[in-house]
């Protein structure tokens, strides 16, 4: 109903599902990573390298699935393994290197 329902949410979730839109590189994906939620990227194989989002690694700082069934089994493997944090903790940093601020150094090199 409102944005503080919004982020409410997102504060107890520990898994959000995206998929591609207009563009792989969904602020969603971003937006979950910040907030130490971490994303489950509908048919991301489908990516090409040349586009972004960069750096996202199935099972080391996202999961991606074709699948539901896929998706609960690599939920399962990863609560039963106890690798929830690892993987949460990969995902905060990976949308760290990520900021606006970070990327543009990457465009306009500091001198």
């Amino acid at each position: 109903e409102n944005e503080k329902m919004y982020y409410d949410d997102l504060d107890i979730s520990k898994y959000a599902v995206t998929m591609k839109k207009s563009t792989w590189d969904v602020p969603r994906n971003y937006e979950n990573a910040a907030r130490h939620v971490v994303n489950c990227i509908y048919k991301f194989d489908e990516k090409t390298d040349d586009g972004p989002p960069f750096g996202l690694v199935d099972g080391k700082n996202c999961l991606t699935f074709s699948s539901a069934e896929e998706l609960m089994k690599k939920i399962d493997d990863i609560e039963r393994a106890n690798r929830y944090e690892e993987l949460q903790e990969a995902s905060h940093n990976w949308v760290q290197d990520y900021t606006s601020e970070n990327v543009s150094r990457w465009v306009i090199p500091d001198e």
